[in-house]
């Protein structure tokens, strides 16, 4: 069993990344302009880390550990992640009618399920991957993603 810490570290990085992204949508709710750029900024990076979880590492995980794709903890993250995405078209909709009280209840909405989704994925997920994926393996889930993005993932700054 692998005790590393690789996978915790690279996905904490990325967490630090959209939390950064998403502190600075929050400071902007009064300049509407910013305020969609930074949520687009953010939205797009979000994607592209839900779509590292839940077709690549977390199916890895699954195979290793002998779940359906229905099961465990990639099934958790999912679900998780659907409602993510739901919020954001709701946060999306307010922002499109320009309606502060709706922004700010969206946005309210969507930093709750974020928070409780990333400690879970912190504590739990990552910690799990650690254990059972090697970092051989690990870097062939990278290689998969970047083949398959051909350099059309948002890059960090």
């Amino acid at each position: 069993m692998n005790h590393t810490t690789i996978i915790s570290e690279f996905m904490e990085r990325e967490h630090v990344y959209l939390d950064q992204l998403w502190d600075a949508f929050l400071d902007e709710k009064k300049n509407t302009g910013k305020m969609r750029a930074l949520f687009q900024t953010f939205k797009e990076y979000i994607l592209w880390h839900m779509k590292l979880e839940d077709e690549f590492l977390f199916p890895w995980l699954n195979n290793h550990l002998g779940l359906d794709a229905e099961e465990g903890l990639a099934a958790l993250a999912r679900r998780d992640h659907q409602g993510i995405v739901k919020l954001m078209e709701l946060l999306e909709l307010a922002s499109a009618d320009e309606d502060p009280e709706k922004i700010e209840l969206e946005s309210l909405n969507l930093d709750k399920i974020l928070k409780a989704h990333r400690e879970r994925e912190r504590e739990i997920h990552y910690h799990v991957c650690d254990n059972f994926i090697e970092p051989e393996e690990w870097r062939k889930i990278l290689e998969n993603i970047n083949a398959l993005s051909l350099n059309k993932w948002p890059k960090k700054d």
